[in-house]
This record gives C-alpha cells, sequence and structure tokens, in this order.
C-alpha cells in the first residue's frame, strides 16, 4: 500500500512574537480554535494567525512611535526584548479570541480586556519614557532606551 506524508506547515512568525509564544500564553487548542473561522476545519488557520502578529506588531510601533526608542524594538544582543514578546503574543490572542465574537460581560472577555488595557499602559509608561525598555534609543543620547552591554 502506497504510503503518504502529510507536509507540516512551518509555525507563523510576526516581527515581535511568534506562533508558539501565542500558544504558550493562551494554549494551543485556544489558539487553534480561535484561529479557524470555520468551526469544521481541524488545526489552526496559519494566515490568520500572521495577519494577528502582523496586527500586534503594528498596535506596538504605532503606540511608540515618536518615542524614545528606536522601532522596530531591539535589544543590544539582536533579540525581541521578552517584554515586547509579550505584548505582541498578548494583543494577537486577543484580536483572535475577539474575532471568534468575545462579548462584554463573558468572563474570558473581560479578563482578555484587563490584559490589553494593561498592555495600552506599558505603552503609554515606554512611550513616556518611564517603563525601560533594553532597546536601542531612537536618538544615541536619549536615556530612556539605553542599550544594555553584557560583558563577554
Amino acid at each position: 500500500m502506497p504510503f503518504t506524508l502529510t507536509p507540516i506547515a512551518p509555525p507563523v512568525a510576526g516581527g515581535y512574537a511568534t506562533q508558539a509564544d501565542l500558544q504558550d500564553l493562551f494554549g494551543q487548542d485556544n489558539i487553534a480554535t480561535w484561529s479557524q473561522l470555520d468551526n469544521t476545519a481541524v488545526g489552526p488557520d496559519l494566515s490568520r494567525l500572521l495577519k494577528a502578529l502582523l496586527f500586534a506588531d503594528s498596535v506596538i510601533d504605532d503606540a511608540l512611535r515618536g518615542g524614545p526608542c528606536a522601532l522596530p524594538l531591539i535589544a543590544a544582543d539582536g533579540s525581541t526584548p521578552a517584554l515586547v514578546t509579550h505584548w505582541a503574543a498578548t494583543i494577537a490572542g486577543v484580536w483572535l479570541y475577539q474575532s471568534r465574537g468575545g462579548r462584554a460581560g463573558d468572563k474570558e472577555a473581560d479578563r482578555y480586556a484587563h490584559m490589553l488595557a494593561d498592555i495600552q499602559q506599558q505603552l503609554s509608561q515606554t512611550k513616556a519614557g518611564t517603563l525601560l525598555l533594553d532597546a536601542a534609543p531612537a536618538h544615541p543620547a536619549s536615556p530612556a532606551c539605553p542599550t544594555v552591554v553584557r560583558d563577554r
């Protein structure tokens, strides 16, 4: 009997977070369910995951544009700062959840709304320079986004 391999799709990544970051935060089953608008499909809709991750990147960059950090946000070691990855995964995950019809008054929807409000506050603090990120400064003399140098 012939043997057929089913190709496995590569994981999806945005600029600041990945499919794995979404799944770590919200769970693999939730992300698969929330990404699907077709209730008969199995597994995540990778194109919608990518849209959600790119949307999160835009929200973060738009909120911080004109602030003390250079965009895109990159740490001294070339990685994405962990807090930024958390912001992006949260924004993308909530976008997927809400696209499935989460409603006010729903316990989960309220919890996710609070998560987004916390992130919005942190983004505002970052732009104001009161929350410091390990990210390149927009202007070399800017003290709000210091570059961390590690001895090796």
